[in-house]
Protein backbone atom coordinates (compact mmCIF):
# COMPACT_ATOMS: atom_id res chain seq x y z
CA UNK A 1 0.00 0.00 0.00
CA UNK A 2 2.85 2.39 0.79
CA UNK A 3 4.29 1.62 -2.65
CA UNK A 4 1.01 2.70 -4.28
CA UNK A 5 0.93 5.91 -2.22
CA UNK A 6 4.50 6.72 -3.27
CA UNK A 7 3.61 5.95 -6.90
CA UNK A 8 0.60 8.29 -6.79
CA UNK A 9 2.65 11.05 -5.17
CA UNK A 10 5.35 10.64 -7.84
CA UNK A 11 2.75 10.83 -10.62
CA UNK A 12 1.22 13.90 -8.98
CA UNK A 13 4.64 15.59 -8.88
CA UNK A 14 5.26 14.70 -12.53
CA UNK A 15 1.89 16.16 -13.52
CA UNK A 16 2.67 19.40 -11.68
CA UNK A 17 6.06 19.65 -13.41
CA UNK A 18 4.45 18.94 -16.78
CA UNK A 19 1.81 21.63 -16.17
CA UNK A 20 4.48 24.18 -15.28
CA UNK A 21 6.53 23.24 -18.35
CA UNK A 22 3.49 23.56 -20.64
CA UNK A 23 2.69 27.03 -19.38
CA UNK A 24 6.32 28.09 -19.56
CA UNK A 25 6.64 26.77 -23.12
CA UNK A 26 3.43 28.54 -24.11
CA UNK A 27 4.66 31.85 -22.76
CA UNK A 28 8.02 31.48 -24.50
CA UNK A 29 6.83 30.20 -27.87
CA UNK A 30 3.47 31.83 -28.41
CA UNK A 31 3.56 35.10 -26.54
CA UNK A 32 7.23 36.05 -26.77
CA UNK A 33 8.90 34.36 -29.78
CA UNK A 34 5.96 33.84 -32.10
CA UNK A 35 4.71 35.97 -34.90
CA UNK A 36 1.49 33.94 -34.82
CA UNK A 37 -1.61 36.04 -35.03
CA UNK A 38 -3.78 33.45 -33.31
CA UNK A 39 -2.40 33.06 -29.79
CA UNK A 40 -5.93 32.62 -28.44
CA UNK A 41 -6.30 29.21 -30.11
CA UNK A 42 -2.90 28.15 -28.81
CA UNK A 43 -3.84 29.37 -25.36
CA UNK A 44 -7.04 27.31 -25.45
CA UNK A 45 -5.11 24.20 -26.45
CA UNK A 46 -2.58 24.67 -23.67
CA UNK A 47 -5.28 25.41 -21.11
CA UNK A 48 -7.16 22.29 -22.22
CA UNK A 49 -4.05 20.17 -21.64
CA UNK A 50 -3.46 21.86 -18.28
CA UNK A 51 -7.07 21.21 -17.24
CA UNK A 52 -6.80 17.54 -18.22
CA UNK A 53 -3.54 17.19 -16.30
CA UNK A 54 -5.13 18.89 -13.29
CA UNK A 55 -8.04 16.41 -13.32
CA UNK A 56 -5.61 13.50 -13.49
CA UNK A 57 -3.54 14.96 -10.64
CA UNK A 58 -6.67 15.41 -8.49
CA UNK A 59 -7.67 11.81 -9.17
CA UNK A 60 -4.21 10.56 -8.14
CA UNK A 61 -4.31 12.68 -4.99
CA UNK A 62 -7.71 11.27 -4.01
CA UNK A 63 -6.52 7.72 -4.67
CA UNK A 64 -3.49 8.31 -2.45
CA UNK A 65 -5.73 9.80 0.27
CA UNK A 66 -8.02 6.74 0.14
CA UNK A 67 -5.02 4.50 0.67
CA UNK A 68 -3.80 6.68 3.55
CA UNK A 69 -7.25 6.45 5.14
CA UNK A 70 -7.05 2.66 5.02
CA UNK A 71 -3.60 2.66 6.61
CA UNK A 72 -4.71 4.90 9.47
CA UNK A 73 -7.96 2.99 9.91
CA UNK A 74 -6.03 -0.26 10.38
CA UNK A 75 -4.30 1.29 13.39
CA UNK A 76 -7.06 3.49 14.81
CA UNK A 77 -9.72 0.78 15.12
CA UNK A 78 -7.59 -1.46 17.38
CA UNK A 79 -6.51 1.60 19.38
CA UNK A 80 -10.18 2.36 20.02
CA UNK A 81 -10.13 -0.42 22.64
CA UNK A 82 -8.20 1.89 24.98
CA UNK A 83 -10.73 4.68 24.47
CA UNK A 84 -13.62 2.28 25.11
CA UNK A 85 -12.00 1.07 28.33
CA UNK A 86 -11.73 4.69 29.47
CA UNK A 87 -15.43 5.14 28.78
CA UNK A 88 -16.57 1.68 29.91
CA UNK A 89 -14.98 1.65 33.36
CA UNK A 90 -16.79 4.73 34.70
CA UNK A 91 -20.04 3.59 33.07
CA UNK A 92 -19.63 0.20 34.74
CA UNK A 93 -19.08 1.80 38.14
CA UNK A 94 -22.00 4.13 37.59
CA UNK A 95 -24.28 1.34 36.31
CA UNK A 96 -23.62 -0.66 39.47
CA UNK A 97 -25.60 1.86 41.44
CA UNK A 98 -28.41 1.84 38.89
CA UNK A 99 -29.74 -0.64 36.35
CA UNK A 100 -27.37 -2.72 34.19
CA UNK A 101 -29.62 -2.08 31.21
CA UNK A 102 -28.98 1.65 31.51
CA UNK A 103 -25.22 1.06 31.47
CA UNK A 104 -25.53 -1.21 28.42
CA UNK A 105 -27.69 1.34 26.59
CA UNK A 106 -25.21 4.14 27.31
CA UNK A 107 -22.32 1.94 26.15
CA UNK A 108 -24.10 1.12 22.90
CA UNK A 109 -24.81 4.83 22.48
CA UNK A 110 -21.11 5.68 22.87
CA UNK A 111 -20.19 3.01 20.35
CA UNK A 112 -22.72 4.30 17.82
CA UNK A 113 -21.46 7.87 18.17
CA UNK A 114 -17.86 6.65 17.75
CA UNK A 115 -18.84 4.61 14.70
CA UNK A 116 -20.69 7.55 13.10
CA UNK A 117 -17.62 9.75 13.63
CA UNK A 118 -15.37 7.07 12.16
CA UNK A 119 -17.48 6.55 9.04
CA UNK A 120 -18.08 10.28 8.60
CA UNK A 121 -14.38 11.00 8.98
CA UNK A 122 -13.55 8.30 6.47
CA UNK A 123 -15.91 9.82 3.90
CA UNK A 124 -14.56 13.32 4.49
CA UNK A 125 -10.98 12.11 4.17
CA UNK A 126 -11.78 10.17 1.00
CA UNK A 127 -13.15 13.38 -0.51
CA UNK A 128 -10.10 15.36 0.57
CA UNK A 129 -11.94 17.57 3.08
CA UNK A 130 -9.97 16.30 6.12
CA UNK A 131 -6.49 14.91 6.42
CA UNK A 132 -6.61 11.09 6.58
CA UNK A 133 -4.77 10.76 9.90
CA UNK A 134 -7.01 13.37 11.54
CA UNK A 135 -10.22 11.82 10.24
CA UNK A 136 -9.35 8.35 11.49
CA UNK A 137 -7.96 9.30 14.90
CA UNK A 138 -10.37 12.03 16.03
CA UNK A 139 -13.13 9.57 17.09
CA UNK A 140 -10.64 7.83 19.40
CA UNK A 141 -9.37 11.10 20.83
CA UNK A 142 -12.89 12.40 21.51
CA UNK A 143 -13.97 9.10 23.08
CA UNK A 144 -10.85 9.01 25.26
CA UNK A 145 -11.47 12.60 26.39
CA UNK A 146 -15.06 11.76 27.32
CA UNK A 147 -13.76 8.69 29.17
CA UNK A 148 -11.19 10.76 31.05
CA UNK A 149 -13.86 13.27 32.08
CA UNK A 150 -16.18 10.46 33.23
CA UNK A 151 -13.33 8.82 35.15
CA UNK A 152 -12.49 12.10 36.85
CA UNK A 153 -16.13 12.57 37.85
CA UNK A 154 -16.34 9.05 39.27
CA UNK A 155 -13.10 9.54 41.22
CA UNK A 156 -14.39 12.86 42.61
CA UNK A 157 -17.72 11.26 43.59
CA UNK A 158 -15.92 8.42 45.34
CA UNK A 159 -13.79 10.91 47.23
CA UNK A 160 -16.92 12.75 48.42
CA UNK A 161 -18.67 9.50 49.45
CA UNK A 162 -15.70 8.17 51.42
CA UNK A 163 -15.28 11.32 53.53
Amino acid sequence: MRHKIAQYESELHQANVKRANLLDAFVREVLIDSTDTKPVQSLRAVLGRVAADTRIARHKLRAADRLRVEVHKKFSIPAACVAFVLVGAPIGVWARSSSAAIGAAISIGFFLVWWIFLIGGEKLADRGVLMPWFAMWIPNVLTALVGAVLSARIICEWGVKRR
